[in-house]
């Protein structure tokens, strides 16, 4: 099987954005043989923004198949509890685990962009 600069006629792709959409896409398309380079308006980790990244199962799963879910979890923590908010800050339903789950895990934005 060729790469897919040879199989697309295509040397290098631009990716914009390196949030966990931009990211996963360049994994893909570097695992697939392509020259990939991501653009990110911040210019550096964004650590200082305080948002978390959860993941849950599905998205582990994702992230296995670009070979990358080592690297969260290695990272990450286990998701205990799960609080969602609704639009006008109201309580949705707490799931809580017995035990924490090795199937989700939640990770600091920056630490899963890396």
């Amino acid at each position: 099987m060729e790469d897919g600069r040879a199989e697309y006629g295509v040397t290098r792709i631009l990716v914009i954005g390196g949030g966990i959409a931009g990211t996963a896409t360049a994994l893909a398309l570097h695992k697939a043989g392509f020259d990939v380079t991501v653009h990110e308006a911040h210019h550096d980790t964004a650590e200082d923004i305080g948002a978390f990244l959860t993941l849950a199962s599905n998205g582990m799963r994702a992230l296995a198949q670009l070979d990358a879910s080592h690297v969260v979890t290695a990272l990450g923590f286990p998701l205990r509890a799960m609080r969602v908010l609704d639009a006008t800050g109201a309580n949705w339903p707490t799931c809580r685990w017995a035990r924490p789950t090795t199937r989700s895990c939640g990770t600091g934005a920056c630490a899963a962009a890396r």
